[in-house]
């Protein structure tokens, strides 16, 4: 329908180029004074003819010339037929003008039509075109009022309003404005947004809320974003240009169909709730390293990758990350402040640099277990656990040579699981004071004093010889695990040195002394300080450590080859290594005894989660990731065991394991 107005323009309308131009040279275009204020339309009745209905369409086409320089083109239809009733479509598009004499050369601003014209004059009067004369005529108030409505200015830019889509012309700065209802084109329904290249800054709350879904942004001009400026759109992707260096509070907030975002790499700050409750986002830090600030929740609902490269970032804001999807978090030497619950993700490991001076309550809250490094020779002052309370006493901290006894004695680091001494950390803010005790650079809580071969040991099950099998190259400390499970009322015998039996009396139940009891025995025959695992060392070693194959079971996809579980185990627990070992050389590491890990403080407790199944399991509880939770109410059924801190020896056994030593 629109084809019959495409050829009326042909015949009213010049096009000299298609480009955008200058918007703002009223004062160079005084030979258009004559054309100011008018308005030239068209209009023309087309005829459809269809086997049982009849079309009549009422085209209208109005030229606007509304200032020295801009002009709009207005195309409306009107259309009646027998089957559907009337409907009213329209179309406008924006243009910059040059009157020479009687002709009239057009640059157009906004979308350009198809198949438009090129050198046609409009002359100052009435022009016939065919059997339609284009008539010239004054502009309304009504129709300045409705200019104005879809047309005007913003800071040093031009905007205007085509009825699907808002254009952002000119060179310089969008003004900001005090909420979405403040805008001038507040009501304007657009689903497309086009900021042409000049404009340097985007303001506050001009896109706020709306239903925008497409938008081009500047490849080069752009410079900042301003607050909450495109907070609860519809938009689903958007290109930042690398020259952005501010992106304001709120600016995409609430932006929950939004996905991919490459943030530039000149990018410097990033406002409080930037990105927040960006659902369905992921957002790279790849190219943006000159970071300085982050605001508090600036990332709060939607994934990160690709942080640890910072280079000059001094302060992270609280809840600024939610959803950190990295196993490595590297805070450089330049981070000065870290708030609380600034990062929470997957990280397994974190480094802190030399220049990190303020913490504000618990700023770490990893998914797992792992190693913080801290590059600082004095303990900082915590007013709480620098990680998530639930995993303080599981991870390992490592500190600068001759800082382990400050950190020891300090308010939280101490809360740590062990504390390391590493030479090749620095002390970015000097030296502890001296110890209260000699050696209080060696660690007396090691364990240490071994009496036995620890790099090459063995041990006897019942008169079979098994190894300690090492298990290195992961982000775990190095640590040596047990080939076999200990069954709970097999012997054990460690070299020369016979430990006995874990469940000493043969009941239905562990409890907490029997086994502190058999672990002390342990520790003092062999001078080395054997414990249960931790859940991240069972499950690396589980998966076969650094020669992994990312099996389902341990060893293996096929959960036969290395499991006793509830479909081959004959209602009974069978002989330890008897089916196929892991990429470790270790077994049973699925089925046959569920095993106790223990990420708490308390070497002795048993009351923890159990992984890998066991013989009376299914075979999807004998997976690597599958546990269970502790028998908190140390009620062992068929038993007298009531006191918490007990497992059934039929169902539950241990797999012991101690650190490399430093």
């Amino acid at each position: 329908m629109i084809r019959k107005v495409f050829i009326l323009l042909y015949v009213a309308i010049s096009i000299v180029a298609c480009s955008e131009s200058d918007t703002n040279g009223d004062s160079a275009n005084s030979g258009n004074l004559p054309y100011v204020g008018t308005k030239w339309s068209t209009t023309s009745i087309d005829w459809n003819l269809g086997d049982d209905w009849v079309t009549i369409t009422q085209y209208i086409t109005e030229i606007y010339f509304y200032s020295l320089s801009e002009g709009a083109i207005y195309i409306h239809s009107r259309e009646y037929d027998t089957d559907f009733g009337s409907k009213y479509s329209r179309i406008v598009s924006f243009f910059n003008y040059h009157a020479d004499d009687d002709c009239i050369s057009l640059d157009y601003i906004t979308d350009e039509f198809r198949g438009a014209p090129h050198l046609i004059p409009l002359e100052a009067g009435n022009v016939m075109l065919d059997t339609y004369p284009l008539q010239k005529s004054s502009i309304s108030s009504s129709e300045k009022q409705w200019l104005g409505s879809i047309s005007g200015t913003t800071g040093d830019c031009k905007w205007y309003y085509n009825y699907v889509g808002l254009y952002i012309k000119g060179k310089g700065s969008m003004a900001d404005y005090s909420s979405a209802n403040s805008v001038p084109w507040n009501g304007c329904k657009y689903n497309y947004l086009n900021v042409g290249d000049g404009v340097t800054h985007i303001g506050n709350y001009v896109f706020a809320n709306s239903s925008l879904a497409e938008a081009d942004l500047p490849y080069s001009s752009l410079i900042s974003i301003g607050d909450y400026s495109f907070a609860g759109a519809c938009i689903s992707e958007i290109y930042l240009n690398d020259n952005i260096t501010t992106i304001g509070a709120g600016a995409f907030s609430g932006c929950k169909y939004i996905q991919n975002i490459y943030l530039p790499e000149k990018l410097k700050y990033i406002g409080a709730y930037a990105f927040n409750d960006c659902d369905k986002a992921k957002i790279s830090f790849v190219g943006a390293k000159d970071v300085i600030n982050i605001g508090d929740m600036a990332f709060a609902g939607a994934t990160v990758t690709q942080f640890s490269e910072m280079k000059v970032l001094e302060s992270v804001g609280s809840g600024a990350f939610s959803k950190l999807s990295i196993s490595k978090l590297i805070l450089p030497n330049s981070t000065k402040e870290i708030n609380n619950a600034s990062f929470n993700g997957s990280f397994s490991e974190i480094r802190i640099g030399t220049g990190l001076s303020t913490v504000v309550g618990t700023p770490f809250y990893p998914a797992r277990t792992g190693s913080l490094y801290v590059n600082l020779g004095v303990p900082l002052q915590l007013e709480r656990n620098i990680i998530d309370s639930d995993l303080v006493g599981s991870w390992t901290l490592y500190v600068p040579k001759g800082s382990r006894d400050a950190y020891s004695k300090a308010e939280y680091w101490k809360n740590f699981k062990s504390i390391v001494e590493d030479s090749s950390l620095e002390s970015g803010n000097g030296t502890p004071e001296e110890p209260d005790i000699p050696g209080g650079s060696e660690d007396p809580d090691d364990g240490y004093d071994p009496k036995v071969d620890y790099k090459n040991l063995t041990y006897f099950i019942d008169g079979k010889e098994f190894k300690m099998i090492l298990v290195d190259g992961g982000t775990l400390p190095p640590f040596y695990i047990m080939q076999t499970e200990l069954p709970p009322s097999g012997s054990l015998q460690v070299a020369d040195k016979v430990i006995g039996v874990l469940n000493a009396n043969h009941d239905k139940g562990v409890i907490k002394s029997e086994f502190r009891t058999f672990l002390n025995t342990l520790r003092e025959e062999t001078g080395i300080k054997f414990r249960l695992p931790t859940t991240a060392e069972w499950l690396y070693a589980a998966k076969g450590g650094s020669k992994s194959k990312e099996y389902n079971y341990s060893g293996s996809n096929t959960v036969n080859d290395v499991s006793w579980y509830k479909s081959n185990s004959s209602n009974s627990v069978h002989d330890i290594a008897t089916k196929m070992p892991n990429e470790l050389g270790i077994y049973d590491m699925s089925g046959n005894y569920g095993e106790l890990i223990c990420d708490s403080k308390d070497d002795y407790n048993v009351d923890a989660r159990i992984y890998g199944g066991c013989w009376n399991d299914t075979e999807n509880n004998c997976k690597i990731s599958s546990y269970k939770e502790g028998t908190i109410s140390g009620n062992i059924p068929g038993s007298k065991i009531k006191e918490k801190n007990a497992f059934d020896p039929k169902y539950i056994t241990v797999r012991l394991v101690y650190s490399v030593p430093n």
